[in-house]
């Protein structure tokens, strides 16, 4: 019998065949010839070798009615067959020629390529490369050198897990476990840009990464990161011309802070094209960390002769896990820490890397990022200017743009979600506010991020210092501080009975001083974690110190109990971590209690400024009282000092309740109605006289 002619033989393909998929019927002709030559490296028994020999000759397009008997008439026919000359033009071959260039691949790396575009499109060569038993990387190495009719030293080179196809995740290293086809598989997101179609063949790189959107933003808005900015420009800058390796830079920080946005403006600060590490492939599905970071590397290697440029990499939580992580494979596909490390530490073309969340991330990452901005809610000043930019012709009035600015858990990202919102939502100009609003309180809710509008917006109202009961002329006090502002920065203690007036002191504080008022609670910082409380303790004053805020921190006494009543070691921890902070933190920190006697012994040391707050003296309550009884006859007036004088332990917060709810009841304030009313008030907590005593200022 003689051998017939190759013919085209259709075959299934794994992916979608590329337009001109038929060509690579000679290829595989070719590979499979080879193959053929070497049956007994290929299969051990003759049932296989013949079972192998069959899958070729479907591949060969040998037509024969009487298939020979014997393994060696099978040998004789394949040695008759003429070998092919395939053609390597075509999309698919100019995307190869276009990568091999770029990646310096060398000629046995581009025939690896090759072999596996061929494979991944071939379903019968896929068959008999799956049929080619487990191997050892040595019997792996010397099956592809005859295969590929290369010198098998060469090979041994190009699969070396530091060779480039290995090194970038074009190809994955080969276990002894797997069949010969895994040693020349390409993974789906490579395989796609290899066989599209372009008008540009740098348009290849796009699978991978992306050049960055524009931003609209400039420097001027991020004048709170003014000299991070600075700083990081003249870095980058330098390390971009002297094209510096292993320069890596750490964004993090909360979602909706303008951490990427920042990366934009940074960009164009030093004149440097930005690239985004796609986070999807080219059919929409997402890409996992071992992905990310195959394309980040193929980034890196395109644009490493390229001047000028930076790489993004946003979302990076997927290719860093913690300390705690029990299997770095889950995360990226097999790569470790020590091949993370170097990673960051031989990067040619600088980086910025964005988490939302930093604190997970192992230590031995977070020590190689040259520098790190923490991103946060922008001060009040700069919000402003956000806000009034995202509302820019929308009918909202100014008091509720300060409202929206004034809120320091409002985040720009939402901000902006909330304004894009309401113009598409046409909303009218008397219900805006509303919606705005309401956009803004289901948006925090979602991200649990605590209420906002909360009731802290009533101290922007005025208040009058002389009905609070101090030892100290607190109009001279903040007088004096406003006139020489370095003797703010300090640690105070405002402490006495709730409702006294504390809070509404520290609000005024911060409006006379022109400083955005920072306000935080015990139950903003208590987790439920070992650890996060201390960490959201740090958090918080690194949040103050950007935003150069007031830092005022309520119900203190949870944060800052005697330690010799601790029953647990976090306790001690909480109150240890505060009083670090507070003797580092170059700034105004006020705390409020309710109950200075708990308060740990260390912790009042450290207080610079202790201002003790009581309850309404005789002619302060009498003041209250006819604020809410302006027509009050001379005779009533005569006996409201009678009428109030059993209630030594009212606070203004008590006359605020009292008239709230006789209004919500409608029963109109009458002095007979005020006094049943405060006497109810007091029934329904424990008062207790706390008399005011000195304070110090420092001179």
């Amino acid at each position: 019998m003689a051998p017939t002619n190759l013919v085209q033989h259709r075959t299934r393909l794994r992916v979608r065949p590329p337009k001109a998929g038929e060509r690579f019927a000679d290829h595989a002709a070719v590979y499979a010839l080879r193959v053929a030559q070497h049956l007994d490296e290929c299969a051990s028994s003759s049932a296989a070798q013949y079972s192998l020999a069959e899958q070729l000759a479907l591949i060969l397009g040998i037509e024969d009615n009487e298939p020979p008997a014997t393994i060696r008439e099978m040998k004789r026919l394949f040695a008759a067959v003429e070998s092919p000359t395939p053609k390597r033009s075509g999309p698919v071959f100019a995307n190869l020629r276009f990568l091999s260039r770029t990646l310096r691949l060398t000629a046995t790396e581009t025939a690896l390529l090759e072999l596996a575009i061929v494979l991944a499109h071939h379903g019968g060569l896929l068959d008999v490369f799956q049929q080619i038993a487990p191997q050892t990387r040595t019997n792996v190495v010397r099956k592809l050198a005859f295969i590929l009719n290369l010198d098998a030293r060469s090979l041994l080179e190009a699969t070396n897990q530091r060779a480039t196809l290995l090194r970038l995740g074009i190809l994955g290293s080969y276990e002894a476990k797997d069949s010969l086809d895994t040693a020349v598989q390409l993974p789906n997101d490579v395989l796609l840009a290899l066989t599209d179609q372009y008008d540009n063949q740098h348009q290849l790189l796009d699978a991978f990464v992306k050049s960055s959107a524009p931003t609209t933003l400039t420097a001027a808005n991020f004048a709170h990161l003014h000299a991070d900015l600075d700083w990081l420009g003249r870095y980058l800058g330098k390390a971009i011309e002297e094209r510096l390796s292993g320069v890596n830079v750490l964004f993090h920080g909360k979602p909706g802070t303008g951490k990427t946005e920042f990366a934009k403006v940074l960009a164009d600060t030093v004149r440097s094209r930005l690239f985004e590490v796609r986070y999807e492939d080219r059919e929409g599905n997402p890409t996992d960390g071992a992905g990310r970071l195959r394309a980040y590397q193929l980034a890196q290697a395109c644009f490493e002769r390229s001047s000028g440029a930076l790489i993004l990499f946003d979302e990076a939580e997927d290719v860093f896990p913690g300390a705690e992580s029990l299997s770095f494979r889950d995360a990226t596909d097999g790569y470790g820490k020590a091949w993370m490390n170097r990673l960051l530490e031989s990067n040619p073309v600088p980086t910025l890397w964005i988490v939302n969340h930093v604190d997970y991330m192992d230590a031995a990452y977070r020590r190689r990022f040259e520098y790190s901005v923490e991103f946060d809610t922008p001060p009040r000043d700069v919000r402003r200017v956000i806000i009034d930019k995202q509302f820019a012709g929308l009918p909202l009035a100014h008091e509720a743009l300060q409202r929206l600015a004034d809120e320091d858990a409002v985040t720009p990202g939402q901000v902006a979600a909330a304004a894009r919102a309401a113009r598409t939502a046409n909303v009218s100009g008397d219900r805006i506010a509303a919606f705005v609003g309401r956009s803004i309180e289901r948006s925090a809710a979602l991200l649990e991020l605590g209420p906002v509008f909360s009731k802290r917006q009533g101290w922007q109202t005025a208040i009058d210092l002389s009905l609070l009961n101090t030892q100290v002329d607190l109009a001279a006090l903040v007088e004096r501080i406003a006139s020489q502002p370095a003797l703010a920065a300090a640690s105070w203690l405002l402490y006495g009975p709730s409702g006294s007036g504390k809070t509404a002191f520290a609000q005024y504080l911060g409006r006379q001083l022109n400083k955005q008022v920072l306000a935080k609670s015990a139950g903003d910082l208590l987790c439920a974690y070992l650890g996060e409380t201390e960490q959201s303790i740090r958090r918080m004053f690194r949040q103050a110190a950007t935003q150069h805020a007031v830092l005022f921190l309520d119900e203190a006494d949870s944060l800052l109990t005697e330690r010799t009543r601790a029953k647990n070691s976090w306790e001690v921890t909480q109150v240890n971590e505060l009083l670090v902070q507070m003797e580092t933190f170059n700034g105004i920190f006020i705390c409020a209690t309710n109950a200075v006697d708990v308060l740990d012994k260390a912790a009042m040391r450290r207080f610079t400024i202790k201002i003790g707050f009581g309850y309404l003296k005789p002619d302060q309550r009498r003041r209250m009282a006819h604020a809410l009884l302006p027509d009050l006859s001379e005779a009533e007036l005569a006996g409201l000092d009678a009428a109030l004088k059993p209630f030594e332990q009212l606070t203004i917060g008590d006359f605020v309740s009292v008239k709230q709810r006789m209004r919500l009841l409608g029963t109109g304030i009458t002095l007979d109605g005020l006094t049943r009313q405060l006497h109810e008030e007091l029934s329904l907590k424990d008062a207790l006289v706390s008399p005011a005593i000195g304070f110090a200022l420092p001179q």
